[in-house]
């Protein structure tokens, strides 16, 4: 038989010479090899084909012992009748030698598999053959050890090489057959009976070939489905530990089975915290208390760092062992999510109202503009009509900006560089304005800060900032700063605008980011409402911070390093 081809292998060093020996890659479950030259569509896995021929080198073995002993004991001639003693003993001592060498050569996996199978197979052939002929022949019983080694040739190779075992095996037969007569022509009853044997070979060889066929498909199959199951888990695992909300997996024995890295922040709970009996006080009566529940519960519970935390109790259904899920998320997006819903539908109203007010405000606007060109206008009326112009424009920019929000915006967020993204940002804010230096000092450039976000929505955010501190911090006075770090508690990338005005009071900044709502007499009061909700809409967030000599807003973006799902 001539070997067979190697597909998926790398061809292996020994004692660091290249030796041209292709050996499959034990380390690669998808290695798969040719074992039959004559059939090249049948493949089977490397590590599969090689422990099923050691288990036929073991089956070699054990028949070895099985003739070898009760030749020792002498008691093989009540079991076989034996014709020729001398050569059965020498014939069964080479198959368990055979059987004994063959062993360290599967192990080593050298020579090839194809050469290995062939030889072991067509040695078997010849030695039983040699066995049934000092036996008696087809009538000594021996034929069906003959039987067992086509089988197994056929599974170990399969294809059109089953069928070139069960031939040989049936020349073996008829030539031992007609060499125990020495010359003498055989009975026509044992070339019968050679013949039938023969016939059975190829019907062995046949349903070995399918049976092989077959429990190959089935392998492949359920290797198949084992990849995709360890897809499956690893982009599990993937989305799970980039979840910005916390999930929490507990048995009944309050031990943490998956515990992502967003609830173990939002528990405080180190990588080595394992039960929830080592997790802060009020989580644990939270949870104690529910387990005794049958339905899932919610609720708000503390962090260690005194954040207010949103916690949802459920029980996995069919699930063996009986399994429990917490998931946690930040209060404060909780409440975001719910008033986004509310703003949604209120957006939608506010949308066509500015519709319906749209156009009657043009044609008082238009209308105005065509009395000013009159000459019978007194000094009185025209100061009129200045006013009527001027707050039609301001109530245009309050519609125009209602249109804005009403519309849905997407968002086509990127990594960007902070600190010199914010450098441009400064310069083109200066041109722009016509400023003879840059009003704001940018602390914190040198810092490598990454953020995810929409950068036109960015500069949107940061115009209105720094317009305000520009309005309110007295620039002329003292330098604006814009700063950029870390936040101390997730490491997300912030950036803070600094003025040092006269500040905010507690009561104006509970209101400041709220529609419509300003302390100026010429402004809209949506320039901070916008703001925020183009920070939200990338996944950041803006607070304000009152300071001992003026304000900061400070804005916190997503990690372009880590973003979180």
């Amino acid at each position: 038989m001539a070997t067979g081809s190697l597909e998926g292998t790398k061809t292996s060093t020994v004692n660091g010479a290249e030796d041209g020996v292709a050996t499959p890659d034990a380390a690669d479950p998808g290695a798969y090899l040719t074992p039959c030259p004559f059939s090249p569509n049948y493949r089977v896995q490397v590590d599969p084909a090689w422990r099923s021929l050691a288990l036929y080198v073991g089956y070699r073995g054990v028949l070895g012992f099985a003739f070898v002993v009760p030749l020792w004991l002498g008691r093989l001639t009540s079991l076989v009748d034996v014709q020729d003693p001398q050569r059965f003993a020498t014939v069964s001592g080479l198959c368990l030698i055979t059987a004994l060498l063959s062993a360290p050569l599967v192990a080593l996996r050298r020579p090839q598999y194809t050469t290995q199978v062939n030889l072991q197979v067509l040695t078997d052939i010849a030695l039983i053959a040699m066995l049934m002929s000092a036996s008696g022949g087809v009538s000594g019983g021996l034929g069906i050890l003959m039987a067992c080694t086509v089988a197994a040739g056929g599974i170990l190779t399969g294809g059109r090489c089953a069928l070139g075992f069960a031939a040989v095996a049936s020349i073996a037969v008829l030539s031992q057959e007609l060499s125990i007569g020495l010359g003498v022509l055989p009975s026509a009853m044992s070339l019968t009976s050679a013949g039938l044997l023969g016939a059975a070979f190829f019907a062995v060889a046949l349903l070995a070939t399918a049976l092989s066929a077959r429990a190959e498909q089935s392998q492949l199959l359920a290797a198949q489905r084992s990849h995709d199951l360890a897809t499956l888990r690893q982009l599990n695992a993937f989305i799970i530990d980039h979840l910005q909300s916390g999930i929490l997996v507990l048995d009944d024995q309050q031990r943490i089975r998956t515990a992502n890295p967003a609830a173990r922040r939002l528990l405080g709970a180190g990588p080595s915290v394992a039960s929830v009996k080592d997790l802060n006080p009020v989580f644990q009566q939270a949870y104690v208390e529910w387990s005794h529940q049958d339905s899932e519960a919610s609720g708000t519970l503390r962090s260690p760092n005194g954040q207010p935390v949103h916690a949802r109790f459920a029980r996995l259904l069919q699930s063996d062992p009986a399994l429990n899920m917490v998931m946690l998320e930040d209060e404060a997006v909780h409440k975001q999510r719910v008033q986004h819903s509310k703003l949604t539908s209120l957006g939608r109203l506010t949308g066509s109202i500015a519709h319906e007010v749209r156009n009657p405000l043009s044609a008082i606007n238009h209308a105005a503009q065509l009395l000013t060109e009159s000459d019978a206008l007194s000094g009185e009326d025209q100061r009129l009509l200045e006013i009527i112009l001027r707050h039609s424009k301001r109530v245009n920019e309050i519609v125009e900006n209602i249109l804005q929000l009403s519309r849905g915006r997407s968002t086509q967020r990127e990594r960007v560089e902070l600190g010199p993204w914010v450098s441009r940002f400064l310069d083109d804010f200066t041109e722009e304005r016509d400023l003879s230096a840059p009003p704001f000092a940018l602390r914190g450039a040198e810092r490598s800060l990454c953020a995810l976000i929409d950068p036109s929505h960015l500069r949107q955010i940061l115009d209105n900032l720094c317009t305000n501190a520009m309005k309110y911090g007295r620039p002329d006075k003292t330098m604006l700063e814009i700063r950029l770090e870390a936040d101390a508690r997730d490491g997300r990338p912030c950036l803070a605008v600094v003025d040092h005005g006269g500040g905010i009071d507690g009561q104006t900044a509970d209101q400041i980011f709220e529609p419509f709502f300003t302390t100026s007499r010429s402004g809209v009061g949506l320039g901070l409402y916008v703001a925020r909700e183009l920070a939200e809409l990338n996944q950041a967030r803006i607070d304000y911070r009152p300071l001992s000599d003026g304000s900061e807003f400070r804005l916190c973006l997503a990690d372009g390093q880590n973003p979180a799902i």
